[in-house]
């Protein structure tokens, strides 16, 4: 899902997935609730924004800046498992449980 002046709000019921889950919004926030028992690789991006959650997640990788906004975050939960990349350019993330 791809918006540029749009927020995106998404809820995954079903933690089984095949393919790789890509949200991407320019200008607002995306808001993510999975299930907690999901396995998953993530890629969690925002320039001006900020990444808030209430999951357990196994950071890899954190390049979050301390003197600006921005955080490139790469994660796993439960192990890992399906991609899931959510990039908000001048906005924030919220992924959280269901």
């Amino acid at each position: 899902i791809k918006t540029v002046y749009g927020s995106i709000d998404a809820k995954m019921i079903d933690p089984i997935q095949d393919g790789s889950i890509s949200l991407y919004s320019v200008y607002e926030y995306v808001d993510l609730s999975i299930p907690e028992n999901i396995k998953s690789k993530m890629q969690l991006n925002t320039t001006y924004g900020e990444v808030y959650t209430d999951l357990d997640l196994e950071v890899t990788k954190d390049k979050t800046s301390n003197e600006h906004y921005g955080s490139q975050i790469e994660a796993m939960i439960n192990g890992g498992g399906v991609d899931i990349n959510i990039t908000a350019t001048y906005s924030k993330i919220y992924l959280r449980s269901n």
